[in-house]
């Protein structure tokens, strides 16, 4: 089934959430709470994403899209943690350009965030792909029209 998904997202825009989705959801041995301890961490350590693995199946996945297709749209809670993000992504997603990163500070918005990328690029919502592993989200994203698919389905 992985083989025909990917081979379907080929000629689409393709959308990766970033924590949970490229990214392992976990920090100290945590599913990243969003508490004081960690908000503190996200202002003032700069290795918060340093031994965060990324997930192989996504590796894989966008290694085989066309990388002008590829975008990530991720939520943030600091600025800090946009740099930490970034420079992630560099080294685990190289092929994903910069310019193709977007990161928004409310979950909620990224549905708004496709709808003015369509609009903007005169693009059906058909032809857009979310991935995402908030399924709120998803639901969302299929409710509008756009394509959507959790993590979980390009594992084998």
């Amino acid at each position: 089934m992985r083989k025909q998904l990917i081979k379907d997202l080929q000629n689409k825009y393709v959308f990766f959430d970033f924590d949970g989705t490229l990214c392992e959801l976990r920090y100290n041995n945590l599913a990243y709470p969003i508490d004081h301890n960690w908000l503190k961490s996200m202002l003032f350590d700069s290795e918060v994403y340093k031994n965060a693995r990324p997930l192989k199946t996504m590796q894989d996945v966008v290694s085989k899209l066309n990388p002008d297709n590829v975008f990530v749209l991720g939520a943030i809670t600091t600025n800090k943690e946009i740099e930490q993000k970034y420079a992630w992504l560099q080294k685990h997603f190289p092929q994903i350009k910069k310019e193709n990163i977007y990161f928004i500070n409310k979950m909620k918005n990224k549905v708004e965030m496709l709808k003015v990328f369509a609009e903007y690029k005169n693009i059906e919502f058909k032809n857009i792909v979310m991935v995402d592993d908030t399924h709120l989200v998803l639901q969302e994203a299929e409710q509008e029209g756009f394509i959507v698919y959790h993590p979980s389905s390009f594992v084998d």
